[in-house]
C-alpha cells in the first residue's frame, strides 16, 4: 500500500524515519516527490513540476515578458496593444499569478518589481501544443496540421519550412 502525504509549505526534511521504503507525495502544490529509503533517512528526489495552464490574457502578458526579457509592471502594461482596455493593476495581478505558477520570476529594484521569464518560450509552446494535440486530436498531430492547411493557416513558405525540417530531422521508425 502506498502512503500519500500532502505538504502545504516548503519544509526541510532531514533525519526523517521512514515508515515504508518508498513513498510518493505532493510538494508545494504542483510537484511530485518520491521518497526513498536510504539507511535510516529518506532521500528526496524532486521531479519537474507540472506546468500550470495559461489563460489568454496571461499568455499575452507572458509574451511581452519574453519579448522585453526584463521589465516592470508599467513597462509591460505600456507594451499592450493600443486599445487594450486593461488597468496596470490587472497586469500586476496577472504577473503575480504568472510568478506563482512558475512562468516568471521577480526581483525588487527600488520601489518597483522587475519581472523576467522563469521558463523558456519553447517549453511552454511544446507543452501547450502537446496538450492541444492530446485533448482534441487523440495525440496525433497530423489532423492538426491538416486542419491548419485546410483553413489556409499554412502557406507555401510554411510547407517548404516543414519539408526542410523533416528532411533534417527524419521521423523515428515505429517499433
Amino acid at each position: 500500500m502506498e502512503d500519500t502525504i500532502t505538504v502545504l509549505a516548503e519544509e526541510q526534511f532531514a533525519d526523517v524515519e521512514p515508515r515504508n521504503s518508498d513513498l510518493t507525495f505532493s510538494y508545494n502544490c504542483k510537484r511530485l516527490c518520491t521518497v526513498s529509503s536510504n539507511t535510516a533517512f529518506w532521500r528526496f528526489i524532486m521531479s519537474e513540476p507540472e506546468m500550470a495552464g495559461l489563460g489568454a490574457a496571461e499568455s499575452e502578458v507572458l509574451n511581452i515578458v519574453w519579448e522585453l526579457k526584463e521589465a516592470t509592471v508599467q513597462q509591460i502594461w505600456a507594451k499592450l496593444p493600443p486599445g487594450r482596455a486593461i488597468a496596470s493593476a490587472t497586469v500586476q495581478t496577472m504577473l503575480r499569478r504568472l510568478r506563482d505558477k512558475g512562468f516568471v520570476k521577480s526581483r525588487v529594484a527600488g520601489k518597483a518589481h522587475v519581472f523576467s521569464p522563469a521558463i523558456k518560450r519553447e517549453r511552454v509552446i511544446s507543452k501547450s501544443v502537446g496538450d492541444l494535440v492530446g485533448r482534441f486530436f487523440g495525440g496525433d498531430a497530423v489532423p492538426l496540421v491538416l486542419h491548419l492547411a485546410k483553413s489556409r493557416r499554412i502557406d507555401l513558405e510554411d510547407l517548404k519550412r516543414l519539408q526542410d525540417l523533416l528532411k533534417d530531422n527524419p521521423p523515428k521508425a515505429e517499433k
